[in-house]
């Protein structure tokens, strides 16, 4: 096996894991909220056909740009309007971010690891750290969208949403211009660093 061939196994399953995850811990937060579609569509389960995309996952493990299944929801069924969009909105990236936190104090704890399970460990944090960006943004379908949406009225979030139809057109704008990478680079270079002082912090 190549280390090219074996490299991209390693990132293969570091997505696939990141994805299942963080997708399991947001359906069962919107189940907790009082929204039960996600445990009738088999959200809440860890199969990984409920939440791979085929397209989408041979897209980001080629060309670092994909997507996973829609998690269904119903916004409308949490019990609290305000917090229950507040709360679900950060739960993807909250689950992103200690994903990338337990790997990072794994690899701290074990300063010696190397060969396939450091660079899944690598492949996780460095996965989890982007995905968790790139949901804050306040773009419909994105949580970040959710999240926006929670301080407005209903008329001016049927409006707001409509935006999800330039989503992907946006995004290519800026991915093809290389905008997008100027933008997020810097960005998750400093909350990998945040993450490492403060898995630095707790190892400590």
């Amino acid at each position: 096996m190549t280390n090219i061939v074996q490299e991209y196994i390693i990132i293969a399953f570091a997505i696939v894991f990141v994805i299942i995850v963080c997708r399991v811990f947001q359906a069962n937060i919107a189940l907790a909220l009082g929204d039960d579609t996600p445990k009738l569509n088999g959200s809440t389960s860890f199969n990984p056909v409920n939440h791979i995309d085929i397209t989408g996952f041979v897209c980001l493990l080629f060309f670092r740009f994909g997507w996973a299944k829609p998690l269904d929801i119903s916004l409308n069924n949490f019990k609290n309007r305000f917090w229950g969009r507040i709360i679900y909105s950060l739960s993807n990236a909250f689950a992103c971010f200690i994903i990338a936190l337990v790997s990072t104090v794994l690899l701290i704890l074990n300063g010696s690891l190397t060969g396939i399970l450091a660079s899944f460990l690598i492949g996780v944090r460095s996965i989890s750290i982007v995905f968790g960006i790139i949901d804050l943004i306040p773009l419909p379908p994105f949580d970040g969208a959710i999240f926006i949406s929670a301080f407005l009225s209903n008329d001016v979030e049927y409006e707001y949403f409509k935006l999800s139809k330039y989503t992907t057109l946006i995004l290519l704008g800026l991915i093809l211009t290389r905008t997008f990478g100027i933008i997020l680079g810097p960005v998750v270079l400093e909350v990998t660093r945040f993450i490492t002082k403060l898995a630095l912090m707790l190892v400590k």
